[in-house]
């Protein structure tokens, strides 16, 4: 985070963004809480830039999220071909 604006921004201790405590932090919420907080974020994404919803195309062709081979916390993740070539770890790809 020492070079971005996040260290400016948020205040944390750099071992709390580890890429090793991703999946942790994903359990630490509901899929009810995940969904509300959604939808807080987008309506006041809605709002405050006057988004217009009619026509909202999102690309996510270039996101993915790499996991250790023996982290069994996410299991839909798979071996695969991403554009980062990583072959040595599982995937997790969003595509729509």
């Amino acid at each position: 985070m020492a070079t971005t604006a996040g260290d400016r921004l948020v205040h944390l201790n750099p071992e709390a963004l580890d890429h090793r405590r991703f999946w942790d932090a994903m359990d630490q919420i509901s899929a009810s809480q995940l969904a509300e907080i959604e939808r807080l974020v987008v309506a006041c994404m809605v709002e405050s830039f006057g988004i217009d919803c009619s026509g909202l195309v999102f690309d996510m062709t270039n996101f993915a999220t790499y996991i250790d081979s023996a982290n069994d916390k996410a299991p839909i993740a798979r071996r695969g071909h991403a554009k980062q070539k990583r072959t040595d770890l599982r995937l997790v790809g969003l595509g729509s």
